[in-house]
């Protein structure tokens, strides 16, 4: 399991610190997918599961310091992100994340265990002094302050009742937190693969992008929060749910969902256009033949009509001859007289 964590000094902001240690390649995509829903000041959590890895990323910690440079009294933040293999370091995450619930999001922890421990390993000055170390000793920093988490944060009570496989809810509403914290544990044992969130920027107006990304069938459970709009009613939104969440080793492959059948469905249909084109092609040329046949019949017809014609015209040239012979015969008859 491993930790990274992001901060800033009395001097340098979040970008000029940077992850410490680097995040992998990509690793951003998780937050940033959500494009303008999510906002990294503000409170949020993220925890997603897919091929036996998990990913948790936790934003806005109250780490104990405030900024007296560029904006005077500001609380100092810090994220953090977190990942591993399915079965490792569940009991810590689910700890870390019922914490981060109460005393970050939802503001209602009397003991600020995560802003105590920030503010006990990370003294001012620190992180601009951690940026020029090595890799391996800004992963050592992060081990031993993943130590302190483990060491100083109560267990998440245990929960094996049944929950939902795709559900959203208002954070105002104890049920809700708790089953967020089962989804978290479902993904986190590797029962189930998909995503558990609650985003800072998503208003009453943005539910239904919620809903939309609910809709896609991944395992998906979003805790609704006032972060960004005090008077949003979606806190106390009563929980939307759909199906059953089924572990996928066990979740049946029903004809709906079959890849295969879709395969052969999709030749069959394009089967079908083929011999429909095919088809169309043969009676067309059909009647293209037949046309054909009958202007060549026709064509026939008059030429076996032209000899009779013919014919006609030696009798009429030989009776013409005749009658020409005749009128010529008295003249010839008068000039021998």
């Amino acid at each position: 399991m491993q930790l990274h964590f992001l901060t800033r000094d009395l001097r340098s902001d979040y970008p000029n610190i940077g992850w410490l240690p680097p995040l992998p390649r990509n690793t951003d995509a998780l937050w940033l997918s959500f494009g303008n829903l999510h906002a990294g000041e503000y409170p949020e959590i993220l925890l997603s599961q897919r091929g036996g890895k998990w990913e948790l990323y936790l934003s806005a910690i109250d780490s104990g310091r405030t900024d007296s440079v560029s904006y005077s009294g500001r609380i100092i933040r810090v994220s953090l992100y977190l990942s591993g293999a399915t079965g490792e370091g569940t009991d810590i995450v689910l700890a870390l994340v019922s914490q981060y619930l109460q005393e970050t999001l939802l503001k209602k922890s009397d003991s600020p265990r995560l802003k105590n421990i920030f503010q006990t390993k990370i003294k001012p000055g620190d992180p601009e002094k951690w940026v020029g170390m090595p890799t391996k000793d800004q992963e050592s920093i992060a081990t031993d302050l993943l130590a302190e988490l483990r060491a100083n944060l109560p267990p998440c009570p245990a929960d094996s009742n049944a929950h939902p496989r795709l559900w959203m809810g208002g954070c105002a509403i104890q049920k809700n937190i708790d089953l967020f914290l089962s989804s978290c544990r479902e993904l986190l044992s590797g029962q189930a693969e998909g995503m558990v969130a609650s985003l800072a920027n998503l208003g009453a107006s943005e539910v239904h992008r919620v809903q939309n990304r609910l809709r896609t069938g991944d395992h998906a459970a979003f805790l609704l929060t006032t972060t960004m709009d005090q008077n949003n009613p979606i806190e106390k939104l009563e929980l939307v749910q759909s199906n059953p969440l089924v572990p996928p080793e066990s979740r049946p492959q029903t004809r709906e969902n079959d890849p295969r059948v879709l395969f052969w469905l999709g030749g069959l249909v394009l089967i079908l256009i083929v011999l429909a084109v095919l088809f169309a092609r043969g009676d067309r040329a059909k009647i293209e033949s037949g046309s054909s046949t009958s202007a060549l019949q026709q064509t026939n017809g008059n030429e076996t009509e032209s000899p009779a014609a013919n014919t006609e015209s030696p009798a009429a040239n030989e009776e013409t001859q005749t009658n020409g012979n005749e009128t010529e015969s008295p003249a010839a008859n008068e000039e021998t007289l």
